[in-house]
């Protein structure tokens, strides 16, 4: 009855809420098949939520190259929200990427305008 339950909600609610849901109807239902059936599905619902995450912050770094400052901030979203998510190695190296990027870009823009004062 419970897994069904959570069968119905699931074109109805976000992720998010059916994680809830989930873990609520496991501990209303202990020590049944059904608590294992509604945890194993909790944790799909996790490890799609920790996906959907880390892709909206590698979408929007790729997206938006230049946006260094809004792009660390995505992927420190991620880390936050996930701290053991399964993408936790690539979001660190890509904050370290980032990071990187943004020196080279920034020491372009002093080695031109260095360049543009000195030829005028």
């Amino acid at each position: 009855m419970a897994v069904r339950q959570l069968e119905m909600a699931e074109g109805k609610n976000d992720l998010a809420t059916l994680v809830a849901l989930a873990g609520q109807l496991a501990r209303d239902n202990p020590h049944t098949n059904g608590e294992t059936e509604l945890l194993r599905r909790q944790k799909v619902y996790l490890s799609r939520m920790d996906d959907r995450d880390f892709e909206t912050a590698r979408d929007y770094s790729r997206r938006n190259p230049s946006n260094f400052y809004t792009r660390r901030q995505k992927y420190r979203d991620y880390l936050d929200r996930h701290p053991n998510g399964a993408h936790v190695a690539a979001a660190r190296k890509a904050l370290t990427m980032v990071a990187r990027e943004w020196d080279r870009h920034d020491y372009r823009l002093v080695a031109i305008s260095t360049w543009w004062t000195q030829a005028t």
